[in-house]
């Protein structure tokens, strides 16, 4: 009797369950009491491949956003980089929470809340608490309100008088312009 034995995984995969086989004297090799052609060991994946974006609450991409994600157990940085029109895709360990959380901000957005992602053993994400349909997860920014600056200064109480007293004389001339066409008709 033999056993297959991995004596360790390559990074982001589990170790695979050793497996037993017998070689009888015909030289067939039976594995659990089968006969099989060969012998496949399958290590699993611990990873899975996320992708970020970062949008505006209209959809389209906030370029220039400053992205950490951090492990939640340990606070150890994973990943972190400045958003730009794509995805941006990182690998997730299986069993592990994390945070991403927006750095820096872009002139004219809000800075967004952080999100708490949550790998599952079987690799489903959990993202702020909601069961994750795919592996997309996007970081929405609101942009800010536009407000028109103020100029300062007469120009604006100006312009708000040159149009007040041109109203005043339209006034004016349309009341005289009624008495005038009044006065013709006989009244």
């Amino acid at each position: 009797a033999y056993v297959l034995k991995e004596l360790s995984a390559p990074e982001g995969y589990a170790k695979a369950p050793d497996i037993s086989f017998t070689v009888d004297d015909a030289g067939k090799i039976f594995v659990g009491g089968t006969e099989v052609s060969d012998i496949e060991m399958i290590d699993n994946s611990t990873e899975t491949t996320v992708s970020i974006s970062k949008t505006d609450n209209f959809g389209f991409p906030v370029i220039g956003a400053g992205l950490t994600l951090t492990d939640a157990s340990t606070g150890k940085e994973a990943d972190s980089w400045q958003t730009d029109n794509k995805p941006h895709d990182v690998k997730l360990s299986f069993g592990k929470t994390y945070t991403l959380s927006e750095t820096s901000v872009p002139n004219g957005y809000e800075k967004a809340q952080n999100i708490t992602i949550t790998v599952s053993a079987d690799g489903s994400l959990t993202v702020d608490g909601k069961k994750a349909s795919d592996t997309n997860i996007s970081m929405i920014d609101s942009r800010k309100p536009y407000i028109l600056p103020s100029t300062g200064g007469p120009g604006s109480t100006m312009t708000v008088l040159a149009y007040a007293l041109l109203a005043g004389i339209c006034g004016l001339m349309t009341i005289s312009a009624l008495k005038n066409s009044n006065k013709k008709h006989g009244d």
